[in-house]
């Protein structure tokens, strides 16, 4: 072999060597990690994400429930994790505010996971049971102000105990907080009457608020929801600017490869933009993103601040950044 041919063979050789372990991405099941347990919001969203990516990307993606500790249990699993996007997570926007009020500091929201995608979101909506009287967002601030109240959430340091917080510091107001473990038992507590109302995201309130057996007062979007749009927002009624966007996520442990953090994503985007799935998302109550990384990485750094001048105003931290 001429010198010119063994120099071509050993350089075809380097490249090939050279190769990225991911060019094949995936080579063996991908697991993805939700925090919570199995029939919430995030595990729903987890096996739409997965069965897509099965079937658009070929291999096995499996979902694995973690839950525990405020979601830090499954989250803390996956930021320890080898990057090498074979170990997936799936988190709501109380990453943030769990982290916010965390005693162990094992995950940090914008350094501990590589983001992929913003997958859908949905309103925070506030509702409360029909025999409490209020039929508007005012009117409920003057029940506020005028009768001891009970408020419930999801759950300590959710975003949905962090909205309400933050509405009630806006309006001076004073409520007993009665965080849940999870939206399920929040939701049948207030069907219940054993709660006043509750702020949470809108999805999982549709069927009772169409069946009257709650009244929704407002949502935290900037815009009134396709979902619900004869009820105002919060900006409109009672607090302008109070915006909050409730959102479900898609990320991998930090470091992950570039080249798959943007095979998932842009696999993320077809989905959201495929009929099928944006029509079955939407019947759902959440709205299809399907986003860059670089969206749902602006969207954390920016609530974060926000959601620690809250919890440092509610007594929840020594001092407000």
């Amino acid at each position: 072999m001429s010198k010119s041919r063994l120099l071509f063979a050993a350089a075809c050789a380097v490249l090939l060597h050279a190769a990225p372990a991911w060019a094949g991405y995936p080579e063996r099941p991908v697991r993805i990690i939700v925090p919570v347990a199995p029939g919430g919001t995030l595990d729903t969203v987890a096996r739409l994400a997965a069965e897509y990516l099965r079937v658009n990307l070929g291999g096995t993606f499996l979902v694995e429930n973690k839950p525990g500790g405020n979601t830090e249990i499954g989250g803390a699993f996956v930021a320890a994790a080898t990057p090498d996007g074979y170990t997936l997570f799936v988190n709501s926007d109380s990453l943030v505010t769990s982290a916010v009020v965390s005693k162990t500091g094992r995950i940090d929201p914008v350094k501990s996971f590589a983001p992929v995608s913003l997958l859908i979101s949905s309103p925070g909506v506030l509702v409360v049971r029909p025999g409490l009287g209020p039929k508007s967002l005012s009117e409920f601030v003057e029940a506020a102000r005028a009768k001891p109240l009970s408020v419930a959430s999801t759950g300590t340091g959710t975003a949905s105990q962090f909205t309400g917080m933050m509405f009630r510091q806006r309006m001076s107001l004073d409520w007993t907080d009665v965080p849940y473990s999870g939206s399920g038992p929040a939701v049948n507590d207030l069907l219940g009457g054993h709660v006043d109302a509750i702020w949470a995201m809108a999805a999982p309130l549709l069927p009772h608020i169409r069946s009257g057996k709650m009244i929704a007062l407002a949502v935290t979007s900037r815009q009134r929801s396709s979902q619900l749009p004869g009820i105002p927002t919060v900006d409109e009624s009672a607090a302008p600017g109070f915006v909050v966007e409730n959102w479900t996520g898609l990320f991998a442990p930090a470091g992950t490869p570039a080249a798959i953090i943007d095979t998932l994503s842009d696999a993320m985007a077809r989905m959201m933009k495929d009929p099928q799935q944006a029509k079955l998302i939407s019947e759902m109550g959440f709205e299809p993103i399907g986003s860059t990384p670089a969206v749902l990485r602006d969207e954390i750094r920016q609530s974060l601040p926000k959601w620690q001048r809250v919890a440092a105003h509610s007594g929840l931290l020594k001092a407000a950044p």
